[in-house]
């Protein structure tokens, strides 16, 4: 594969460092096979801003380097994708080239997760930067204090300081969301400290905002000459919080309200009508917990948004791995399971990277790098306990319904 397109601000540590040989489990069609690790040393810059998507601008006037879109200002400290929050106006593609990008599930630094803001990820970090991109779901308010904020009425709340999205960054996630069921675990008041807080950190935060316009806006750079657009937003809140974004209201994107659905499905089809050879990624917090079956409603999401034109779809809530799958043309990974996370047990601690490799045409692919949580952390797995971890997530669809 070439060398990157993008400005060298952090050098990517290539796959090789990570493993050598079998890397995890290729998923293509329902087919499962080894594939060997041959990666080039990647390299990427970032930065976000944030607008309404129906202005019909872009936050910031991008320039095209190299490839790679570009921002006059970029935050303090920015060295990663250049991108924007709110607006696909990026520069036309100039070639056509595989992009891969690396997932890892629910991630927060309670209890003993806490020593992520210390210890960082270690190899598994050098695994997501790897990749082109990568992305994680932060299921945690985040604010520069904690005094005074009031938790809401459900059982786990959860708060971090500014250092997560700093070493999340370092460790080489480009991009995380947020909407999901802890987001707003300190109501109106925990989110306009977080908004706060996003609204001057390099790391982009997504499916929450001010108001409606900025939750539902997806966030868009472009990776090897390809305008990448990702888009996050949860399916699952506890019904008698209305976390919801309006069109005065600070809140997060939420499916299962009316017209929810229906925004997420035209921002993909307004991405893709925009571009026909961009990555378009959802990450949804969907499915139900400890459930290792897909719902019904997770399929009848990842159905909707392939009709849409998104090329994958990933989820995370259940705190377990569930299976993958391709719906049309459209790779779809039901749920990550935890990845950074303080609590759980047993089947609860096995996690992993999924590297989807996207072509220019055709089906993504999926492989599967198997991990094992302990004291917070995601610790790679060798030897039998690796072979053992990807027979377990092949066989993840086992005694499911068919879909």
């Amino acid at each position: 594969m070439p060398p990157s397109n993008r400005p060298i601000h952090r050098l990517r540590r290539s796959a090789a460092a990570v493993a050598t040989g079998v890397v995890g489990v290729v998923v293509a069609g329902g087919a499962l096979a080894g594939i060997s690790a041959d990666r080039d040393d990647r390299t990427s810059a970032q930065a976000a801003a944030s607008s309404s998507p129906s202005s019909g601008t872009s936050p910031s006037s991008a320039a095209s380097t190299g490839g790679a879109s570009t921002t006059p200002a970029a935050p303090t400290g920015g060295d990663a994708t250049t991108g924007t929050t709110g607006s696909t106006d990026l520069p036309p593609p100039r070639t056509k080239e595989t992009v891969t990008i690396a997932l890892g599930g629910d991630t927060q630094s309670h209890g003993v997760a806490g020593s992520l803001l210390t210890e960082g990820l270690g190899e598994v970090g050098k695994e997501l930067a790897a990749a082109d991109l990568a992305m994680v779901n932060l299921e945690t308010v985040v604010a520069e204090s904690s005094a005074g904020l009031h938790p809401q009425d459900k059982p786990f709340t959860f708060v971090a300081p500014p250092r997560i999205l700093d070493v999340l960054r370092e460790q080489g996630v480009d991009v995380v969301t947020a909407a999901n069921n802890h987001g707003m675990d300190f109501g109106a008041e925990g989110l306009r400290r977080m908004l706060a807080v996003t609204a001057s950190n390099p790391l982009p935060v997504i499916g929450i905002g001010k108001d409606a316009d900025q939750a539902y806006a997806p966030w868009a750079t472009t990776v090897r000459g390809r305008s990448v657009v990702v888009f996050g937003a949860s399916d699952v809140l506890d019904p008698h919080l209305n976390w919801t974004a309006g069109p005065d209201k600070p809140g997060m994107a939420y499916l299962d309200t009316p017209g929810g659905l229906e925004r997420l499905e035209a921002g993909v089809r307004a991405a893709r009508a925009k571009d026909p050879d961009a990555v378009i990624l959802a990450y949804l917090h969907w499915g139900s917990e400890r459930v290792r079956c897909p719902k019904p409603r997770q399929v009848e999401l990842a159905t909707r948004l392939s009709a849409a034109g998104a090329n994958a779809v990933v989820g995370s809530h259940a705190h377990i791995q569930q299976t993958t799958d391709t719906v049309g043309s459209t790779a779809v990974a039901y749920g990550l399971g935890n990845f950074v996370f303080g609590s759980g047990s047993g089947v609860q601690r096995k996690t992993g990277v999924l590297t989807l490799t996207v072509p220019p045409r055709g089906t993504p692919t999926m492989a599967w790098s198997p991990a094992l949580i302990e004291g917070g952390l995601p610790r790679h797995l060798t030897g039998s306990a690796r072979t053992a971890a990807l027979a377990d997530f092949a066989a993840l669809d086992q005694g499911c319904p068919a879909r």
